[in-house]
C-alpha cells in the first residue's frame, strides 16, 4: 500500500504524465468508499494537500504564461480559462479548510483531494501542438537552472515571433515591425519562404544591411537587391510606390531612424511592409527570471501590448539587478519594481492591499469600499476597474465568481518591501565638502539619495549598483567633465537628475536607460551643445531644464515629451551658418509646443541675432497661444506686435519676462 501511495504522491508531482490512472485506481482492490482506509491514508493530511495544491498551482501558472503569447485560433482559450477559475476557486477552498476547526476532517481533504487531482488532469493538447510536451514538463519543475536555452526551445521560439509577425503584417496602421534574434538569420528566411507572404506581396526582399551605416546606404542595397541599380532614383521609388511590398531587412543598426527608411515608397493604397532584425534583444527575454515562473508571468502580463522597444530591454536590464539586502526573492522583488512603474494611481491600492487583505480572501465590495473611504479611488465603479486591472495584471487573484480578492503570499512580501524602502530613504549628502572624488562603490550600494553638489568631483564611478537610488544631485561640480559610460546602467528607479554647471559635452548611453526619469536639469553647461534624439523616450519627463546650455536645435523626437509641465532652453550655440548646412530651418520643431497641454513653465532664450527663432517666432507664438495651463513664460520677441497676440491668449499666465526688440535691455516683466 505505501508504494501505491507513493506512486499518487509523484504522479501529482510530475503533473506532465499522460497516464489515465486515478490516484485511487492503482489497484484493483482499492477501498477508496471505505472510510477507515481513508483515515489511515497520510496523502490526505494538511502538509499533502499543500504540495498537491502548489503543483496544481504551478501548471496553472504555467497555462498562464503560455496563454500571454501569441495567440493561436486552435487554442480552445476559453475552456482554459474555465479551467484556471476551477483552480483559484479550490485555491479559496482550501484556505478557507485551513482557517476553519474542519481543517482535520479527513472526509473534506479527501474531497478537495479528489478534486486537486481532476484538475491537474487539465488537457493542454492543443498548447503541446506549439509548445513541446518536455518544455512543459521542465517548467513545471519546481526549480530550474538558468542556462543557455536549448535548440528546441530557440526553434520554439523563432516559432512563436514568425506567428507574432504574421499576425501584426495584417495590422494596416503596422508598417515597420522590429524583431530580434540572437545570429540567428533562419527568421527572416522563414518569413520569405512562407506560402503566404508571396501570395500577398508583388515583392519579397530580404536585405543583410548589417555593414550599413547610414539611411542612404540601405536604401541603395534595396535598391540593388531587386536589380534597379542601373534605374533612376526616381524610377526605383516609382516601382516600389506602385507595389505590394515586403521588405526584410537583417542586421539592422538599432541607432538607425527607421522611419526615414524608403520615405518615397510608401502608398496608403498598398499592402507595404518593412520588417527589420536587429542585433540586440527587443523581446523580453525570459532567461533573465532565472526559471521564476511567478516573475515571467508578472512581466509578460505588464508588457503585453508594450511596443517601446526601450521598455523591453529595460524589462529585461532590471531582472539581473543584484541582490538588495532587505529582500528574500531578489527577481521577484526587481520585477514588481518594473511593473509598479506603469501602474499609476492603482500603485496605492495595491499599497494598502499589502496590509488589509486576509490570506483566505476579502470581499471585493468591502475592499472597494475602504479605498473610496481612504480617496484612493473616487467611485465604485473607478474601484472595480482598478481590482479588474491589478487581477489581470496577476497582482491580485479573484474566485468565487469575482466576489473575493486574495494576494499571494511570495507578492505580498516582496511589495511590502519596496513600500518599506520608500517609506524608510537613505540619504548621503556630502555637498560642498570639498570633495575630489566620488565616494566609494560600497556607498551607493544602498542609497535611495545622493548629494553632491558644489564639491570638486572630477570622476565618477565607472559602473555603481545603485537598485534605489531615486535623487541625485552633480550640480556645481566645474572639474567634471565626462560620465563614464556605464554610469547609469544600474539605477533603475532613478527620478530626478542634476548635472547643472558641470562641463559635460555629452550624456552616455546609459543614461537613456533611465525610463522612470521625471526631472532633468542641465542649467549652465555651456559646453553641452546637443541634445540626442533619445531624450524622446523619456516618457515620464515632466522638468526639462537646459536654460544655459549652447545646444543648437531640439530633436524631433522631443515631441513625444507631453507629460512635460516645465521647459526651459537656450539657443545662443546656433548661428547662421549651422542654419544654412542643417536640413531644416527649425531650432524648435513645428507643431510640439502645441502638444505640451500640461505646460505650466515656458523658457525660451535665444540670441537675438539668430535669424533661425526669426524664422519660427511667429508660428512658436501661435503655439504659445494655445498652452491654457502655462503659468510662467519668458520669451524673447523681436517685434512688439508679437505681445498682443501673447496678452490676448494666455488668460493663465501669472508671471511673465519678455525681451523685446534687437536690444536685450528691452524686458518688459
Amino acid at each position: 500500500m505505501d508504494r501505491k501511495r507513493r506512486k499518487t504522491k509523484d504522479f501529482a508531482v510530475e503533473g506532465g504524465s499522460k497516464s489515465k490512472a486515478h490516484p485511487m485506481e492503482f489497484s484493483e482492490d482499492s477501498e477508496e468508499d471505505d472510510p477507515e482506509v481513508i483515515d489511515d491514508c497520510p496523502q490526505h493530511s494538511p502538509i499533502n494537500l499543500m504540495v498537491e495544491l502548489e503543483t496544481l498551482n504551478r501548471k496553472k501558472d504555467v497555462v498562464c504564461l503560455i496563454l500571454s503569447y501569441p495567440p493561436f485560433n486552435s487554442f480552445d482559450k476559453e475552456r482554459h480559462k474555465s479551467w484556471i477559475m476551477d483552480v483559484l476557486e479550490i485555491n479559496h477552498k482550501v484556505r478557507e479548510l485551513e482557517a476553519s476547526s474542519k481543517g482535520k476532517e479527513i472526509n473534506i481533504q479527501k474531497v478537495l483531494s479528489y478534486e486537486i487531482t481532476r484538475l491537474m488532469d487539465h488537457s493542454t493538447h492543443d498548447i503541446e501542438d506549439y509548445v513541446p510536451s518536455f518544455i512543459i514538463n521542465k517548467m513545471l519543475k519546481k526549480n530550474l537552472v538558468a542556462r543557455t536555452p536549448e535548440r528546441e526551445v530557440l526553434d520554439l521560439a523563432i516559432d512563436f515571433t514568425v506567428r507574432q509577425i504574421l499576425q501584426d503584417l495584417g495590422i494596416p496602421e503596422l508598417r515597420r515591425i522590429g524583431i530580434s534574434g540572437k545570429d540567428d538569420k533562419s527568421l527572416m528566411s522563414r518569413l520569405m519562404n512562407l506560402p503566404g507572404t508571396k501570395e500577398a506581396f508583388n515583392i519579397v526582399v530580404q536585405v543583410d544591411v548589417s555593414s550599413c551605416c547610414t539611411i542612404g546606404e540601405i536604401e541603395h542595397s534595396i535598391v540593388r537587391k531587386l536589380g534597379l541599380s542601373r534605374s533612376s532614383r526616381q524610377e526605383a521609388d516609382e516601382l516600389l510606390k506602385s507595389k505590394n511590398f515586403l521588405i526584410l531587412l537583417d542586421g539592422f543598426d538599432s541607432g538607425i531612424n527607421l522611419y526615414e527608411v524608403g520615405t518615397n515608397w510608401w502608398n496608403s493604397e498598398n499592402f507595404q511592409k518593412i520588417v527589420y532584425r536587429c542585433g540586440s534583444l527587443h523581446r523580453f527575454d525570459p532567461t533573465g527570471c532565472c526559471g521564476h515562473l511567478l516573475a515571467t508571468t508578472l512581466i509578460a502580463r505588464a508588457l503585453k501590448g508594450v511596443n517601446d522597444v526601450r521598455i523591453w530591454e529595460y524589462a529585461s536590464h532590471i531582472l539581473g539587478l543584484q541582490s538588495i539586502s532587505q529582500t528574500e526573492d531578489r527577481i521577484l522583488f526587481n520585477a514588481l519594481t518594473f511593473i509598479r512603474r506603469g501602474l499609476g494611481s492603482a500603485d496605492q491600492c495595491l499599497k494598502h492591499c499589502t496590509s488589509y487583505l486576509e490570506s483566505s480572501g476579502t470581499d471585493k465590495i468591502d475592499l472597494i469600499g475602504r479605498w473610496v473611504q481612504g480617496t484612493l479611488v473616487g467611485t465604485l465603479d473607478e474601484g472595480e476597474k482598478v481590482v479588474g486591472a491589478l487581477v489581470n495584471a496577476f497582482l491580485l487573484e479573484s474566485s468565487q465568481k469575482g466576489n473575493s480578492i486574495r494576494m499571494r503570499h511570495e507578492i505580498c512580501v516582496e511589495l511590502i518591501n519596496l513600500y518599506e524602502t520608500e517609506m524608510n530613504p537613505i540619504l548621503v549628502k556630502l555637498d560642498g565638502r570639498g570633495l575630489t572624488e566620488a565616494p566609494k562603490l560600497e556607498t551607493w550600494t544602498d542609497v535611495t539619495e545622493m548629494h553632491l553638489m558644489n564639491n570638486k568631483i572630477s570622476k565618477l564611478p565607472e559602473y555603481p549598483n545603485c537598485p534605489k537610488l531615486s535623487l541625485l544631485f552633480l550640480q556645481a561640480n566645474h572639474h567634471l567633465r565626462v560620465i563614464p559610460p556605464h554610469f547609469f546602467e544600474c539605477m533603475p528607479v532613478l527620478k530626478v537628475v542634476d548635472l547643472s554647471q558641470t562641463r559635460i559635452r555629452s550624456l552616455p548611453q546609459s543614461f537613456f536607460k533611465l525610463v522612470q526619469l521625471q526631472k532633468f536639469f542641465l542649467r549652465g553647461c555651456e559646453l553641452f551643445m546637443e541634445l540626442p534624439q533619445e531624450v524622446g523616450e523619456f516618457h515620464y519627463l515632466e522638468v526639462l531644464d537646459l536654460d544655459g546650455t549652447e545646444i543648437k536645435n531640439l530633436p524631433v523626437s522631443i515631441g513625444k515629451l507631453t507629460n512635460l509641465t516645465c521647459l526651459k532652453v537656450s539657443f545662443y550655440g546656433y548661428n547662421d551658418s549651422d542654419r544654412k548646412n542643417s536640413q531644416s530651418n527649425r531650432i524648435i520643431p513645428q507643431n510640439w509646443i502645441s502638444n505640451l497641454l500640461q505646460l505650466k513653465e515656458l523658457s525660451i532664450d535665444v540670441n537675438p541675432n539668430n535669424q533661425g527663432w526669426n524664422v519660427i517666432v511667429n508660428d512658436i507664438v501661435k503655439e504659445i497661444c494655445s498652452l491654457a495651463k502655462l503659468e510662467a513664460l519668458k520669451l524673447y520677441l523681436p517685434e512688439v506686435v508679437l505681445l498682443n497676440d501673447l496678452r490676448n491668449s494666455l488668460s493663465s499666465l501669472k508671471h511673465f519676462r519678455f525681451t523685446v526688440g534687437r536690444h536685450e535691455q528691452r524686458i518688459i516683466s
